[in-house]
């Protein structure tokens, strides 16, 4: 009878325990998830996007990007509070403080593909309130080459950032194409040196006010032609940020 009651006594003492360890780890989950979040990262970069481009602005090494740290809580002063930076885990002691809500840095050009930002945000008696944090990645400069104009020109492929561009033109009519650059440290379209090729032979006529323009003077032939259209595209102020693309031709009777 005692070995038995021992035995009753070690089972009822594992249960009680599991069922002590169950309602623990079940009330532990809503305490740990109700931590309130007040602080929220966004940001922005002044590379150059064309004035229809409907996405956001992206950064590319050499641009300047600029990160806000917005505070969710009506009941704070965002100016009564100070600021922690971090950059990929190096304090920004100089631009961290009170009322310092907004970190701007330019990206090196050694920089890796992503840029890791953090903020720490503290009262007045330094009791930490919330964190932030934001990985924004960096991207190369774009050119895509598209026709002015739609009439006589079939697209061969729908995808904007596709690597070679494909139309289809009809022989005996004039087709203007343009370099549409995007990313780039620049202000305007002007900011960009053109270099233009079709067939392997460097186009020489450009128009001097338009030089991101390509005009292609087709005549009668005979049969089908393919040829490349190619755009070489470098910032005058900086030789290291350049990029290139190609456009196929495919002219048809």
């Amino acid at each position: 009878m005692t070995k038995i009651k021992k035995m009753n006594y070690s089972l009822l003492s594992i249960i009680f325990c599991s069922l002590f360890i169950v309602l623990c780890s079940l009330f532990a989950v809503p305490v740990q998830s109700q931590t309130p979040k007040i602080v929220t990262l966004t940001w922005s970069t002044n590379t150059y996007v064309p004035p229809d481009y409907p996405g956001k602005a992206l950064p590319v090494k050499g641009s300047v990007i600029e990160v806000v740290a917005n505070i969710d809580s009506k009941e704070l002063n965002p100016q009564s509070l100070t600021y922690r930076w971090f950059l990929n885990d190096h304090l920004q002691r100089e631009k961290s403080g009170l009322g310092k809500s907004v970190l701007k840095f330019p990206v090196n050009w050694r920089a890796e593909n992503e840029q890791f930002v953090r903020v720490e945000v503290r009262n007045e008696q330094e009791n930490l309130l919330g964190s932030g944090y934001l990985d924004i990645g960096i991207v190369e400069p774009q050119i895509i080459i598209k026709p002015t104009a739609k009439n006589g020109v079939f697209p061969l492929e729908s995808s904007i950032f596709s690597i070679i561009k494909k139309y289809q033109v009809r022989a005996e009519q004039e087709i203007s194409f343009i370099a549409q650059p995007y990313f780039f440290n620049i202000k305007d379209i002007n900011g960009l040196d053109y270099q233009w090729s079709f067939g392997e032979k460097r186009a020489s006529q450009i128009s001097e006010d338009n030089p991101n323009a390509f005009t292609l003077e087709i005549g009668k032939i005979a049969q089908s032609i393919k040829q490349n259209l190619k755009i070489w595209a470098e910032n005058k102020n900086n030789a290291l940020q350049g990029t290139r693309a190609t456009a196929e031709i495919i002219i048809i009777p």
